[in-house]
């Protein structure tokens, strides 16, 4: 028999993974649909800005209030978000609701602007896992979210098929994607409504964490990560789109394979740190795929690119996993939350400079400058977490070697 436990974190896992099934479709299809729109590279650069700064925002915002109120109820108000997102898409291509709701509607708590969805359900997925099976546990769900994100990144050469039926618009192609996700942004919350909360008694009344200066450390590698991440991650599809008039099809393609690369990896990422520790884990595992980030743009075609991509797969996210797993083992049950939340404003804050500067060096400059400022940007932010951390062990590790 399945007890409580098991099955909420099973509940978890499934909800992650529709989550990311949205967003992986979103991620690819977005900004072509704003480009198709009548969106330039700048422009769809700031909107991205503004999801951002947005969610930001709520990021902070709703790690408080879900640390004092609940975090199942702060995850299903961003459900509600996301699903009105996909409504009013689905009855309208204006461009002032296509910028509207981007900003404050379909990204809200989700990628590209931020992850304040992924940030409460870690917590929630912590507080349940036990210290020894944390690290596992989080691979797990991570694996399941990729290997979703690569069946949503399919979904993404939708409107190439429903362009092929009389009378159907490049805009109205783009409408089958919005019904898909409201209605599964209904099923999300859905997954989670039977899940039960694990409650913390709180120890201080104050807002700010009691861990405030590992709330800072966690925070300013944040700002480096966020702003190197988001200067390629976002427009990733849209690179792959102007720079080797790569089809819709054939991108939505290429990064299902990445994802189920991916995923494969997350599975390697608690062995390696039950060896060499979690610290240098998520270090030395990483360091590889900033190096590739940097080569990327020298690809003289897209078989070469694409070549890369996947290569830069097997190691490109294999740390996260590993990273929200020791923020949440180190922060204090009551306040993770409140940790999650102020790491994320931090981190989307610094991104949200990051897409307006790609679209202008990509438009006015270079296409290959935002790879090589975010493959510096991310090596520093390794090398730097190493340094800051190398000491420090989550309680699985400390137990384990008192």
């Amino acid at each position: 028999m399945v007890n409580w436990l098991e099955r909420d974190q099973l509940l978890l896992q499934a909800a992650y993974g529709i989550r990311a099934f949205i967003f992986g479709y979103l991620n690819i299809a977005f900004t072509i649909y704003m480009s198709i729109a009548g969106l330039d590279s700048i422009s769809i650069g700031l909107v991205i800005t503004g999801a951002i700064l947005f969610s930001s925002v709520l990021s902070a915002v709703v790690g408080l209030a879900a640390d004092r109120y609940g975090r199942k109820k702060m995850i299903l108000m961003l459900a509600g978000i996301v699903c009105a997102g996909g409504i009013m898409l689905l009855f309208s291509n204006s461009i002032f609701v296509i910028i509207f709701v981007a900003i404050f509607g379909l990204f809200a708590g989700g990628p590209p602007a931020g992850n304040t969805f992924g940030v409460l359900q870690q917590v929630m997925l912590a507080d349940i896992a036990s210290a020894k099976s944390r690290n596992s546990a989080f691979a797990v769900t991570f694996l399941i979210s990729s290997l979703s994100a690569a069946g949503g990144s399919l979904m993404a050469g939708l409107p190439d098929l429903y362009r092929t039926f009389p009378n159907v618009s490049q805009l109205d192609a783009f409408r089958p994607l919005f019904i898909v996700t409201a209605v599964l942004a209904v099923l999300y919350a859905f997954m989670l409504l039977p899940v039960k909360e694990v409650k913390h008694e709180r120890t201080s009344s104050s807002i700010l964490p009691k861990s405030t200066s590992f709330v800072a450390k966690i925070s300013g590698l944040a700002v480096v990560d966020g702003f190197g991440t988001s200067l390629v991650a976002p427009l990733l599809s849209y690179w792959f789109a102007i720079t080797y008039n790569a089809p819709l099809a054939a991108i939505g393609t290429l990064f299902f394979i990445a994802n189920l690369i991916s995923a494969g990896s997350y599975l390697l990422g608690p062995k390696v740190a039950a060896k060499i520790g979690v610290v240098r884990a998520i270090v030395w595992l990483h360091i590889p795929s900033d190096i590739l980030l940097i080569l990327q743009p020298l690809a003289p075609n897209f078989a070469i690119a694409a070549a890369i991509h996947l290569l830069r797969a097997t190691t490109s996210i294999i740390d996260i996993p590993l990273r929200q797993s020791f923020i949440m083992g180190i922060a204090s049950p009551e306040e993770r939350a409140s940790v999650g939340g102020f790491s994320a404003f931090a981190r989307n804050i610094s991104s949200s400079a990051s897409p307006a500067v790609s679209g202008y060096t990509i438009q006015v400059i270079s296409n290959a400058i935002p790879f090589y400022l975010s493959g510096s940007f991310q090596l520093a932010n390794d090398l730097s977490f190493y340094h800051l951390f190398k000491n420090t062990k989550p309680p699985e590790e400390a137990s384990a070697n008192p």
